[in-house]
């Protein structure tokens, strides 16, 4: 799930004098019918508080609005692609190794001769390999882009290839470094230059080896990579925060907190009193979120007309789902 969706609606921590931040303008605490004190005793024993459980719901709200508008775009045959195959960026040779000599590894380039402006297409590594010549009980795989970096532990086994699931996501046009520290490694030869998978030149991106800094050709230094260039049509939804998605998953919110509340057979004075005006209160905000979300998806047609590139903008009829 694309992060920006977390910050899209924000639950204030109540211990904060701050509120927390989001791009919608909506606080869940800022909703009439819930206070935590309330609300703690229809949490369970996975959130044992009122807040631990807003977040809950908050997260169970953004996943099914994000369901609830991928069906929309397939049911109206706006995709233009879901998952694309999957890149290797080259081939180990354990004739040839590489000596320790600090940070070593691959870097990935996005094509952006390819890409429309504001494309949602992002660059994901699926996978790292690495073929190491010792064992190392403890170490480090790094993956930087512009001035992040992010840190995998990883143990290796030294004569192996070993593999490792990552499901990195792109943010941003910066290149990508996939990288060890002072690991001596078997060559990995870099077979994705221009082209890749038959496809020249390939329109995804390229690679290159990556030695302390510097860019350099062919070798990947014991790594390779498996890489994809995929629509993230769930980046749509945090483009839309404040003019509709943000009040979509502010409404679905409410409007599953409020079901939670109706379920429960425990024997509180919260749940048991005031029953009816609960079920009033889920049915005008359920029909809130409905008047929402088709306002939302009637108007795709025009807020996706920029996206040719993952989005079938010749359709014009779009139906509804909810």
């Amino acid at each position: 799930m694309s992060t920006c969706l977390d910050n899209i609606v924000s639950v204030s921590n109540p211990c904060s004098n701050e509120k927390a931040f989001n791009t919608s303008g909506y606080d869940l605490l800022d909703a009439p019918e819930i206070n935590l004190s309330n609300i703690s005793q229809i949490a369970n024993s996975d959130q044992p508080n009122g807040y631990e459980f807003l977040k809950a719901q908050l997260k169970f709200a953004i996943r099914d609005v994000v369901n609830d508008f991928i069906s929309v775009l397939n049911t109206n045959n706006l995709i233009t692609q879901l998952v694309s195959d999957q890149i290797i960026t080259g081939q180990f040779d354990n004739s040839l190794n590489n000596p320790i000599a600090g940070k070593c590894g691959i870097t990935i380039n996005r094509n952006q001769q390819y890409y429309e402006p504001n494309s949602i297409k992002r660059l994901t590594i699926h996978s790292v390999m690495i073929f190491p010549v010792d064992d190392h009980e403890k170490t480090n795989l790094f993956i930087q882009q512009g001035t992040v970096i992010k840190t995998f532990p990883i143990k290796l086994i030294g004569g192996k290839i070993n593999k490792y699931s990552i499901n990195y996501k792109s943010e941003g046009n910066d290149p990508i470094h996939v990288y060890l520290e002072n690991i001596e490694t078997y060559s990995s030869e870099l077979t994705c230059l221009i082209g890749c998978n038959g496809s020249m030149p390939n329109q995804c991106g390229f690679v290159k080896g990556y030695k302390n800094g510097t860019e350099i050709q062919k070798e990947g230094f014991g790594i390779n990579i498996a890489f994809s260039c995929d629509c993230d049509y769930e980046s749509l939804l945090c483009r839309y925060a404040k003019s509709y998605v943000g009040k979509i998953i502010y409404l679905k919110s409410r409007a599953n907190i409020l079901q939670e509340r109706l379920n429960n057979d425990r024997i509180t004075s919260f749940i048991i009193y005031g029953r009816e005006h609960a079920t009033e209160l889920h049915e005008k905000v359920e029909n809130e979120y409905r008047e929402t979300w088709n306002s939302f998806v009637e108007s795709l047609p025009n807020l996706l007309i920029n996206d040719s590139d993952c989005i079938n903008c010749k359709r014009v009829k779009i139906v509804v789902n909810v």
